[in-house]
């Protein structure tokens, strides 16, 4: 009996300890967006992909079809709405972890701010920001 008091003690403070290292990582990285444990950027990523389909089959069709008038249409507002979604993901983006490897550690998350700001500095802001 005592043993199995002792075991369940040591489990809370093992749970607590894992649970204090947990907020102070989190902590250290607030600034951070972990794509994996968040589900907001789950749903935000959904929503991008509907609003890229949107775009992807309207635009042609006002391209071709749609001639400019002066009062605010639906797809005017659609447009809008698809707009300011890329523009958010694309801020979000400045924030969001990245997953990498190397030799020496293999594949990791990088949490870094400063890292996450170069790595996409360096890789799609130059596409996302031409593309909106």
């Amino acid at each position: 009996r005592r043993v199995s008091t002792f075991n369940a003690r040591r489990d809370s403070v093992v749970e607590r300890d894992a649970e204090i290292m947990r907020v102070r990582r989190m902590l250290r990285h607030r600034w951070v967006l972990d794509p994996v444990a968040s589900p907001r950027l789950a749903q935000l990523d959904v929503w991008t992909a509907l609003c890229v389909i949107f775009a992807m089959l309207v635009t042609p069709y006002e391209v071709a079809f749609v001639s400019q008038v002066a009062s605010w249409s639906f797809l005017d507002v659609a447009n809008l709405i698809v707009d300011a979604t890329f523009l958010l993901d694309m801020v979000l983006q400045f924030f969001v972890a990245y997953e990498t490897s190397d030799k020496l550690r293999g594949r990791y998350w990088v949490r870094k701010h400063s890292r996450i700001v170069v790595h996409y500095l360096q890789g799609w802001f130059w596409i996302d920001l031409v593309a909106i």
